[in-house]
């Protein structure tokens, strides 16, 4: 069921056009729905540390703002966990260094790895 998710959500989102929004439309609305459950689910398994207050997202009978609310209400802690770390990142922000090594940086560009061999040869001299 979570296998085949990115799936499921790339063609239900991949299918819309702007115009499906235009008027409104139960089939889009559930089915948009059924997706923000599935994400749902999907990311409360990755919550190992309990953040979400919610154990599911309710959505069977709920309105739009409804259920919005009950995304805030799951987002809201773990929002402030993230805004913790980020200031604790910032204030050792000279600590980090963020620079790929040269190895790292020719695999990311595409380049072979003989021309970086050649150049670690020259700085070992």
């Amino acid at each position: 069921a979570m296998a085949d998710l990115p799936e499921r959500v790339a063609s239900t989102v991949e299918a819309l056009r702007p115009e499906d929004f235009a008027l409104p439309s139960e089939p889009l609305a559930e089915s948009l729905r059924a997706v923000t459950k599935d994400l749902f689910d999907y990311a409360k398994q990755l919550d190992t540390h309990g953040y979400s207050v919610l154990d599911e997202l309710y959505v069977t009978n709920f309105d739009l703002e409804q259920i919005w609310q009950q995304l805030q209400l799951h987002n809201g802690p773990l929002l402030k966990q993230l805004q913790k770390r980020v200031k604790v990142l910032a204030a050792q922000r000279d600590e980090i260094d963020l620079t790929l090594a040269e190895e790292e940086s020719s695999e990311l560009d595409g380049e072979e790895g003989e021309e970086s061999d050649e150049e670690d040869e020259e700085d070992e001299e």
